[in-house]
């Protein structure tokens, strides 16, 4: 059922991104860090793989910019079927939570490509099902979609370097 927008409604739907866009940004930047400092500099980094502050930065980064196309549909349509365009975003975020998760603080090379796979497609789903309310939402999706390309080279480079697990001799 599509209804009208009110802007009390819109005010809430943007605190809605705000809030979960940050918890998962938060979640995701400590799964970063505590996999940084306990095995990522210490193994080797095969060609692709990038210095130890980037993938912080680059999710920040890329959660903004799908909170911004979310956020451009909330505002620019007078009406709107939420839940059309909620789970794509609340899929995005999911799969990112999971995969910092399972990358970084497990150590699990070969389940984070595993959900890459999805994670990709699901981007790519993402941007078409956004380009129906907003084309220049979806267009803000595409360095999102590029990065979410490049994360899943750099886990395939480490699985093909350090096998499914992570493993650090000292």
């Amino acid at each position: 059922m599509v209804k009208k927008i009110t802007e009390n409604t819109k005010y809430m739907m943007m605190g809605y991104i705000f809030v979960v866009g940050s918890v998962v940004a938060y979640y995701s930047k400590l799964f970063i860090q505590t996999g940084v400092e306990e095995w990522y500099q210490l193994i080797y980094h095969p060609f692709l793989a990038p210095a130890n502050f980037f993938f912080p930065v680059a999710w920040l980064l890329a959660d903004i910019l799908l909170g911004a196309a979310f956020f451009l549909i909330i505002i620019r349509l007078p009406t709107i079927e939420f839940a059309k365009y909620n789970y794509p975003f609340l899929g995005q975020l999911i799969m990112q939570f999971l995969w910092c998760y399972v990358f970084f603080y497990c150590r699990w090379l070969g389940v984070g490509l595993m959900l890459m796979i999805p994670f990709t497609v699901m981007a790519f789903r993402t941007i078409r099902t956004f380009r129906d309310g907003d084309p220049q939402a979806s267009a803000i999706l595409y360095p999102y979609f590029v990065f979410i390309i490049y994360t899943t080279l750099v886990n395939m480079s480490f699985v093909n370097e350090h096998g499914l697990t992570a493993i650090i001799y000292m």
